[in-house]
């Protein structure tokens, strides 16, 4: 895909981007890893880096605000996670771009999407922009859900009837069936006040999001990586990308009841949107 100059200008050659060469040199260096390896190893790239911190992206600096598909310094648990998937499956930095408009904005036309100053329309009806949708549509992985545990459905939103969103509750999860790479969907619980104000006010079902990775664990454990919008005392601080065992995280935040899965082929070629 031939990408506006304007586009990688207001993406790829911005302050706010991390570095291209950065980004270039971690694709090559990378490149031998197969595709959830890689998911794990960029989400741990730019916890490492630590440089990024968390800002909604519907907030006044936002990316969806700014209509960046890349802001790597200001992110929130949704652009995280795409930043990972996308760039696990580039080649380039602006491979990068071009990953990222198929999947956020999947049978939209790039011509309609970016403005001629490069500017992203979020508003465009081809973005996905609720969570579980994102799951649905396959672009941040296939669902795996009952692969790791007897799946059960949620109960109905205001967005999804019944019998549409599946999941595995925290007791009925089978750590062993996780994988380095795997994408994680935490839904809401309805019996937490703040879950339901969140259910009952967008019809969301979803509350969260991150990538599980080896790196930093505890021997046998998988970490969750993600952009954190609070602390959880006594184990990190928020407003910026964490690492956190996944046992401790589902063990100490109540608003989450459960989990969904979704994950990638382990194949070194690029994988088809």
């Amino acid at each position: 895909m031939s990408l506006p100059a304007a586009l990688v200008a207001r993406n790829v050659d911005h302050p706010d981007a991390r570095e291209r060469d950065v980004i270039e040199r971690e694709l090559t260096r990378l490149s031998p890893l197969d595709v959830p390896a890689r998911v794990a190893a960029w989400a741990e790239h730019f916890r490492a880096w630590g440089e990024a911190d968390y800002v909604l992206g519907d907030a006044p600096e936002g990316y969806v605000t700014g209509g960046r598909l890349v802001d790597d310094h200001h992110t929130d648990c949704v652009l995280f996670t795409h930043r990972a998937v996308e760039l696990a499956h580039a080649t380039s930095a602006e491979g990068a771009l071009a990953e990222a408009l198929a999947r956020r904005f999947p049978d939209g036309d790039p011509q309609e999407i970016v403005a001629a100053d490069g500017r992203v329309d979020y508003s465009h009806p081809s973005r996905i922009a609720f969570a579980w949708e994102l799951l649905e549509a396959g672009v941040l992985g296939a669902n795996a859900t009952g692969e790791a545990g007897p799946a059960v459905e949620d109960v109905a939103t205001a967005r999804f009837a019944a019998g549409r969103v599946r999941y595995l509750p925290k007791q009925a999860l089978d750590p062993s069936a996780l994988r380095d790479g795997d994408v994680v969907w935490f839904i809401l619980d309805e019996s937490h006040a703040g879950a339901a104000r969140v259910r009952e006010a967008i019809g969301a079902a979803v509350g969260h999001l991150g990538v599980l990775s080896r790196e930093g664990a505890p021997s046998g454990d998988l970490a969750l990586v993600h952009a954190a919008s609070a602390d959880l005392p006594g184990v990190y601080r928020g407003g910026r990308v964490v690492s956190v065992p996944l046992a401790t995280y589902l063990a100490r935040v109540e608003r989450f009841k459960g989990i969904a899965i979704t994950r990638f082929a382990a194949a070194r070629a690029r994988d088809a949107i």
